[in-house]
Parts: C-alpha cells; structure tokens; sequence
C-alpha cells in the first residue's frame, strides 16, 4: 500500500521570508562631546606624511581647510612641521601635535561648530577626527616651527 496522500486543501504553504534587512553601515566614530569644546578645535587626518613633507602640498591643505573653516568664524590654522616638539608635559609633546591640524577661533562655540561639521568627514581618504586643545596647551604649539595659515 501507498503512504496516505496528504488531505486536500491542507494548510496554505508558509509566506516567503521577508528579504533581509541591508547591513548596517559601519558606526563612524563617536560624535564631537561639546562639554570639551575650546576656542582651539584640533583636526586628526587632515594630513599626512607625505603632506607634510612638501610646502607646496601643505599649501593646498591649508588653503582647502581655511575653506572650510572660515565658515564658522575667522580663524588662524596651524599644522606642526615634522620633528617638533614642546617641552614634555605642555600638552605639545611631538607623539600628541603631529599630523595634526590646529584652528584657533575666537570662541569656543565657533571652534565647536566648525568640529560637529568635519568631523566624520572623509578628506583624501582619511576619516578627520575633530577635538580640542585647551588654550594654555595651544601656547605651545603656537611657539613651535608651524605651516600656518
């Protein structure tokens, strides 16, 4: 004998699965804190050492980020030549300024503004980090060998 035919008009087959939900885009980094916020707004990965190793590339540099940060205010920007250092305990020791870029604003709610727009932001390829610098901190790297702008 056969296996018992299964009896007509049984359940309805199950409905198709949903499609998947699309991967969720990788996290950027986490947002700028404003409770840290200085009139000195540091920006990580705007350079490299590639830049720094040419005036002429860091002239471009300069002149792209005075775009964009002038924005928020009228700003002087700062980026330490390789090799420089302040004297240890400064906050501008050459291992926390280098491939870095400073802009000093005459507020911290400028400098503030100008870090929630870039940071995130890719600029050649790299992720720009946006923080801040205390002000007596900023002293000394002002008084080191700097590209400004």
């Amino acid at each position: 004998t056969s296996p018992p035919s299964p009896p007509l008009g049984g359940p309805p087959p199950p409905p198709p699965a949903p499609p998947a939900a699309p991967a969720a885009a990788p996290a950027g980094p986490p947002p700028v804190d404003p409770s840290t916020a200085t009139p000195v707004l540091v920006l990580d990965a705007m350079v490299s050492k590639e830049d720094l190793a040419s005036a002429e590339e860091m002239g471009e540099i300069l002149e792209d980020a005075r775009s964009e940060c002038s924005k928020h205010g009228a700003v002087s920007l700062y980026v330490p030549k390789p090799g420089v250092s302040g004297p240890a305990g400064s906050g501008a020791e050459e291992a926390a300024i280098a491939l870095k870029l400073f802009a000093e604003y005459g507020t911290a709610a400028e400098a503030l503004a100008c870090g929630k727009e870039l940071h995130g932001k890719q600029f050649d390829g790299r992720t720009v980090l946006a923080s801040f610098l205390p002000p007596e901190a900023f002293q000394a790297v002002k008084g080191l060998d700097c590209f400004t702008a």
